[in-house]
């Protein structure tokens, strides 16, 4: 049996975002979510297809993921997508506040993601430049 699978320690509001955007897959294409031992929780797909295209385009493992260049090639706005979604997986989002050498105190948005692909991370700072 092939599937798909995430397994990540989720905050409770990306759990959410998962499961709404899963409930949009076809009917044919069951998922299922549980809790692990470590008590992270795992987002199975089981679909043949899907496992494919996925290992095919992606990578097979988390040292072979990567970006395919026709996602790199799409518009900032769906770039901007791919950023918000891998970081809901794979990422942090944050502010940093900082006080400059003029005396005002700036506050940035801050998104960390991580990875043990290095071309996974190649393919992230090319589409972070692309998006804007």
């Amino acid at each position: 049996m092939a599937y798909f699978g995430l397994c990540r320690d989720l905050k409770w509001y990306r759990k959410k975002k998962i499961r709404e955007m899963l409930s949009k897959f076809p009917n044919e294409m069951k998922w299922k979510e549980r809790e692990n031992e470590d008590g992270k929780c795992v987002f199975y797909i089981n679909d043949l297809r899907l496992c494919g295209l996925l290992k095919r385009n992606f990578g097979t493992n988390c040292y072979t993921k990567r970006i395919p260049k026709k996602f790199k090639n799409l518009s900032s706005n769906l770039l901007d997508e791919i950023i918000y979604w891998f970081n809901l997986g794979d990422g942090r989002f944050g502010t940093s506040t900082q006080m400059g050498k003029d005396g005002i105190v700036r506050t940035f948005n801050l998104r960390n993601v991580f990875t043990t692909s290095e071309q996974l991370i190649l393919d992230l700072n090319e589409i972070l430049l692309k998006s804007g």
